[in-house]
């Protein structure tokens, strides 16, 4: 039997289906909008994935992911109250409610029945999107600790090639096939996204778990180090795909991404072999030919993108003090609201009820581009509860992972990993809205796995055999 026969074969068929899951989840759900075509193919397929996790699942599964559930349990249950229709009388005594209530009587539906949120169609949109964590999630508590940690190469993998994408488009035309989506940010490296902002940050992410790739031990010293050069090279060349999305945001994120890598990455502890020692030469020779072919990378993509999205991100833009006033109306939005906040996916229709005259031109703003002001807009106090439930469970966990325990175990440095992760979303989160596409959400929901890997291992080792 090969190599790869005898690797593959130890592969569950739970971690073979969400691979596949998550593949499809990154050619088809790079955009936040709800008309994108692709998402008329992905959801569906989402059901599907669910449906077949549910075949395999068994009763310890759910309780040993107790807390993953039941976060996703009460997001899906809050969503599923705003779409509860009541009666319009009711729907009246919402704040914010009685503009809508007044165009119904004018309309002659003022009997009908309606629903909390202020564009129901959209409430419902926000319930399908949830079938795309759920299936990863399915998936997700059937993996044993070995599965869950492959699945690091695997995103690595996936998201360099979202890089690679970027790359193609920066050296083609707008109309370039590899432009997957017609709204985009045209002449940008957006890679398998319709946003270079979401593109930047993943690549950002992609620093700190290389660091952790190359800090795995995989027995000979020689393998090791071919995993060392492999995480070197890859992350050389994403310090230019970075810089040619022309994101301000995924720049800072990758600082981030940076001083995470430097805190995480540890050489590994291989024992010394003899025989497999590189020769001073050829490791000279793989050095300058690395090195070499990064710096020739790098000017041939600022030749090509004819530095425009470089220079982007030093240039003072325009929209800066336009966002800072989105912001201050969208914070004026939160207390209009309160406390159930004006629905699921109506941020832009809130918005322009009230949008200040001085910010009335010919474009529309569809997000608040601070997804933390607009959780709290469209979901108003149970969506804060919940967001600080999720920030004191952060703060609860990193504290676990950074005293009394066994730093060299993979779990632990991968549930550090997703602490660095996270704290990378949370960041992305105050100047953009990048957990609203599907694939950064599956990318959301693998880290929440490992950042629970620790304590999962803590408490199987602590479980009686029966």
């Amino acid at each position: 039997m090969s190599r790869f026969s005898q690797w593959f074969s130890k592969l569950s068929i739970q971690f073979l289906a969400l691979s596949l899951f998550i593949f499809l989840t990154f050619s088809m759900g790079g955009s936040s909008r709800m008309d994108v075509q692709s998402l008329a193919l992905l959801r569906p397929i989402s059901v599907l994935f669910c449906g077949f996790a549910l075949l395999t699942i068994r009763q310890d599964h759910f309780q040993k992911s107790r807390g993953i559930l039941i976060g996703f349990g009460l997001i899906f249950l809050l969503l599923l109250i705003f779409a509860l229709p009541i009666p319009q009388d009711l729907a009246q005594a919402m704040p914010g409610q009685q503009l809508i209530v007044e165009i119904r009587k004018s309309a002659g539906v003022s009997n009908a029945w309606t629903s909390i949120n202020l564009v129901p169609v959209n409430g419902t949109n926000a319930i399908a999107s949830m079938t795309i964590p759920l299936a990863v999630i399915l998936f997700g508590i059937q993996l044993e600790k070995e599965d869950m940690l492959r699945l690091l190469p695997l995103l690595i993998g996936l998201g360099a090639a979202s890089g690679l994408f970027g790359f193609f488009q920066v050296i083609s035309s707008s109309d370039s096939p590899f432009f997957l989506y017609r709204l985009t940010n045209e002449g940008s490296a957006v890679g398998l996204f319709a946003n270079r902002n979401h593109a930047a940050v993943l690549l950002a992410m992609l620093i700190p778990m290389l660091a952790v790739y190359a800090s795995f031990d995989v027995g000979r010293p020689d393998q090791s180090k071919t995993r060392v050069i492999r995480a070197a090279a890859l992350l050389a060349v994403l310090v230019p795909l970075i810089l040619i999305t022309g994101s301000r945001s995924g720049f800072l994120i990758a600082v981030m991404g940076l001083a995470g890598a430097v805190l995480l990455y540890k050489k590994p502890r291989s024992k010394k072999n003899h025989r497999h020692r590189s020769s001073f030469i050829s490791k000279r020779f793989i050095g300058m030919s690395f090195g070499i072919g990064v710096i020739g990378l790098v000017f041939v993509t600022i030749f090509f993108s004819r530095a425009t999205a470089i220079e982007r991100l030093f240039a003072k833009s325009a929209n800066s003090d336009l966002r800072q006033d989105f912001w201050i109306s969208s914070l004026s939005l939160v207390d209009k609201y309160l406390p159930l906040g004006s629905g699921p996916g109506s941020f832009a229709e809130a918005f322009r009820i009230g949008e200040a005259t001085n910010l009335l031109d010919a474009t529309y703003l569809n997000r608040a581009h601070n997804d933390w002001v607009e959780t709290a807009v469209v979901l108003g106090v149970p969506g804060i509860l919940l967001m600080g439930a999720g920030v004191l469970w952060y703060v609860n966990r990193v504290i676990a992972l950074s005293f009394g325990i066994d730093g060299n175990r993979r779990s632990v440095v991968v549930s550090r990993l997703a602490a660095v992760l996270l704290a990378m979303f949370a960041v992305a989160s105050f100047v953009d809205y990048p957990l609203r596409t599907p694939t950064m959400m599956t990318v959301f929901v693998l880290t929440i796995f490992w950042f629970k890997l620790a304590s999962t291992e803590a408490r199987s080792h602590l479980t009686p055999n029966t």
